[in-house]
């Protein structure tokens, strides 16, 4: 549309990668048939899809071994987990993310595979003692090129499983359907549809892992909350890490 009026048509836009993506390669076209098995629709958000997950677009899978390797360590290779562009920071092992990288995607995609290489590594396995004396505490004060592992908070799912643990309350039963916490009153009167779209669980589900917990998005769990629970009314790459008095006292 000329100067975007729906009156002034143009000539046909048909749908492409912007060249600024690809770096100069050919733009990955659309097929016009979208073949079998694809239910009529027209295939471009397939097209996409393979285009991202492919080996000539790696930063996709660098982006994903990154975030893997903060979960572990607490930082990533590359500082900034959500930007890799030219405000984001370098990564400090830029050979060691390219490796990972490649073995996710060697590996058909499986996160497992990359796990089980990060946990497995000397890396990993390394004491957070940080003795003054020792000469890379020296070099690398700040633990840039992980002569040591850090010491790090347990997140808020972590934390609350341990108590349950603690106390010989946790139900470990896997799978099936999740269990709704318990939330106060005056929350689900707040609500949509008070009384209607949160149940009451048992008291034994409730003691289930945190990851079968059922999230509302505007009414998260207090107890999770002061732990740093993620935000999930808004999209985040790290979750904020705090130290408060709310927390000790809870």
């Amino acid at each position: 549309l000329r100067r975007g009026s729906a009156r002034s048509p143009g000539e046909p836009a048909p749908p492409g990668f912007p060249t600024a993506l690809v770096r100069g390669h050919a733009a990955v076209a659309t097929p016009a048939d979208p073949g079998p098995g694809r239910g009529g629709t027209s295939g471009r958000r397939r097209v996409l899809a393979d285009w991202m997950a492919s080996r000539g677009h790696p930063l996709t899978a660098r982006v994903i071994v990154n975030r893997l390797w903060h979960h572990h360590f607490g930082r990533g290779l590359v500082r900034t987990t959500g930007d890799f562009g030219a405000a984001g920071t370098p990564p400090t092992h830029p050979e060691l993310l390219d490796w990972l990288a490649c073995e996710l995607m060697d590996h058909g995609w499986s996160l497992k595979h990359v796990h089980r290489l990060i946990l497995g590594s000397e890396a990993w396995r390394r004491s957070s003692r940080a003795d003054p004396s020792m000469p890379a505490a020296t070099k690398d004060p700040g633990n840039e090129l992980w002569w040591r592992q850090g010491m790090r908070r347990l997140e808020a799912e972590a934390a609350r499983d341990m108590v349950l643990f603690a106390s010989g309350d946790l139900n470990l039963h896997a799978g099936g359907r999740g269990f709704f916490p318990t939330l106060a009153g005056e929350v689900l009167e707040g609500g949509s549809r008070p009384g209607t779209d949160w149940e009451v669980s048992p008291a034994a589900e409730q003691s289930r892992r945190a990851v079968y917990a059922f999230v509302r998005r505007t009414s998260p769990v207090p107890w999770m909350e002061a732990l740093d629970y993620s935000n999930a009314t808004v999209p985040l790459t790290e979750r904020p890490v705090t130290t408060v008095a709310p927390q000790a006292l809870l």
